[in-house]
């Protein structure tokens, strides 16, 4: 999707924001970056694949990735943005690429981001609350929600928003399903939200007897339209949704001459493809301007339309979110109440690093190429590999045996150029593939943060087996050595002197653990 379509970039310039396009950035560059900053203490991403592959890029060498000093974890405090300064003063780069998701301030995509907290000392947390609202979305998409507004709803009517968003992907999976009502058990074991099912509809029902509306319209993924649909209808609520057929409509339609007066000079109009995303985009203008908007906290799209509720001057008091709270059981928690903890005592508190792909231990600052991948295996060491089975769903069900099951194998012996590259990238400051899955000894399927922690006690083994299950381990465990051993020597074939050595070090920590299992079990 074309960024300058989609948002109001002039918007930006009236404020003297600084910023260049990538498209206008290449007429003079051959896209060969100097240094990559990342923002996160965890391993690297697969750096090529995403410079490279995705973003069309050349990546540094491996001496140009390099942490931040400046980080939600590491603070960002006047001197450590003095510390990032003259690191990035210390050679002459030209051109630096930076990867952050919520690592710049804490729990940017949630919900009002920094915006409704007192930063205090905190650098970027000011910053991003005095930037982030300039970003909006351009008035082309607000004349595309407009007109399904005008259309669907009725220009001067009132109506709440709600974004439906069971979490995480494996709990969309479970709504998704055809039964009339879902299990208890399952929900508690793979949803982090699975007090939304329970909830979303009465709290809107709530909203509407508070705020004396009727008309709800909803987004939701398209998969488990049916099943929302089929329970607020139960209770009493005839929600309004936006389709394909609908935003490819309002694509279509010819402005009015009064429109194309008023669009004069307000650069593209939208010619980017009609695409589920270009739809998700305009339902989040839609609930931006709605009178009352009812959102799911976990989700990064609420933050971006809460956000953008700010932005526009709603009042924060007129967007709500779905929690576990026993208050919030029948009207759901208005928005400022999450915001009664201070930012730093949040910080402080670490409940956000649950939220987030993966937290490991604080490095040393700054680490890049050989020694980077020294100390992040120092580093992971006893940490029994539980980050990386968030970051590959469902990974570990193929690993069981080892050293990444079938499709491990099947990947090595048909790996593409571009894929060994994106392997090496990840090697270079965090664990691979291989080593990851033997570190885990056994795999474990992500079914979200509950089902992790009763999951684990079954992988080595429940109580009730005791001493027969100890003596099995004792036994069986030469047969799984000569196993692993096959295995490696095939793996061998596979990978260059440095990738072998890894997925040694990797066999010989998943042995340790089988060990101390075994004793666990006696």
């Amino acid at each position: 999707m074309a960024i300058r379509e989609l948002f109001d970039l002039d918007l930006l310039r009236s404020f003297n924001v600084t910023f260049i396009q990538l498209h206008e950035l290449r007429k003079h560059w051959n896209g060969q970056l100097d240094m990559l900053l990342y923002f996160r203490d965890d391993a690297f991403p697969a750096v090529r694949r995403l410079v490279d592959k995705h973003m069309g890029l050349k990546p540094p060498r491996q001496e140009g990735w390099v942490r931040s000093p400046v980080s939600v974890e590491r603070g960002c405090s006047a001197e450590k943005v003095e510390e990032l300064r003259a690191m990035l003063a210390s050679r002459p780069y030209r051109y630096v690429a930076m990867i952050s998701y919520d690592d710049f301030a804490m729990e940017t995509h949630k919900l009002a981001g920094t915006l409704l907290y007192d930063c205090g000392q905190d650098l970027c947390c000011a910053a991003y609350k005095a930037r982030s609202p300039l970003l909006r979305k351009s008035p082309h998409v607000y004349e595309l929600a407009g007109n399904f507004i005008r259309d669907k709803i009725g220009k001067h009517n009132k109506f709440i928003a709600a974004h439906i968003r069971p979490m995480p992907d494996d709990c969309v999976e479970l709504w998704k399903r055809p039964e009339e009502d879902l299990d208890p058990k399952q929900l508690e074991e793979i949803c982090r939200t699975d007090f939304m099912y329970y909830r979303f509809v009465s709290n809107l029902q709530a909203l509407q007897r508070k705020h004396n509306i009727s008309t709800v319209f909803i987004m939701t993924h398209p998969v488990i339209r049916p099943r929302v649909f089929r329970m607020l209808k139960a209770g009493g609520i005839s929600p309004v949704y936006m389709d394909m057929a609908e935003l490819n409509a309002s694509l279509h339609r010819q402005p009015s001459p009064q429109q194309q007066q008023q669009q004069a000079g307000r650069g593209p109009r939208i010619t980017t493809p009609l695409s589920v995303s270009l739809l998700a985009v305009v339902e989040e203008a839609v609930s931006a301007a709605a009178t009352v908007f009812l959102g799911t906290a976990e989700s990064s799209m609420t933050g971006m339309i809460v956000q953008e509720r700010l932005a526009r001057g709603t009042a924060p008091a007129s967007s709500y979110y779905m929690s576990s709270a026993p208050e919030c059981a029948e009207l759901p928690c208005p928005l400022p109440r999450y915001y009664a903890t201070g930012y730093e005592e949040r910080l402080r508190g670490k409940e956000w690093a649950g939220g987030r792909h993966t937290h490991r231990a604080a490095p040393p600052p700054l680490r890049a190429g050989a020694v980077a991948q020294e100390e992040d295996w120092a580093e992971g060491e006893g940490e029994g590999g539980e980050g990386g089975a968030e970051e590959v769903e469902g990974e570990g069900e193929e690993g069981e045996e080892g050293g990444g099951g079938p499709r491990a194998r099947r990947r090595d012996e048909d790996s593409s150029e571009e894929e060994e590259d994106a392997i090496e990238g990840e090697r270079v400051a965090g664990r691979s593939a291989e080593e990851e899955e033997a570190v885990q000894g056994s795999g474990r399927s992500v079914r979200g943060r509950k089902r992790r922690r009763e999951d684990e006690p079954a992988h080595e083994g429940e109580e009730e087996q005791g001493e027969v299950e100890a003596a099995e381990a004792d036994a069986g465990a030469s047969e799984e050595e000569e196993e692993e051993e096959l295995r490696l020597s095939l793996a061998r074939r596979q990978l260059s002197r440095p990738r072998w050595a890894v997925a040694r070090r990797g066999t010989a920590r998943a042995r340790r653990w089988l060990t101390v299992a075994a004793r666990a079990k006696r």
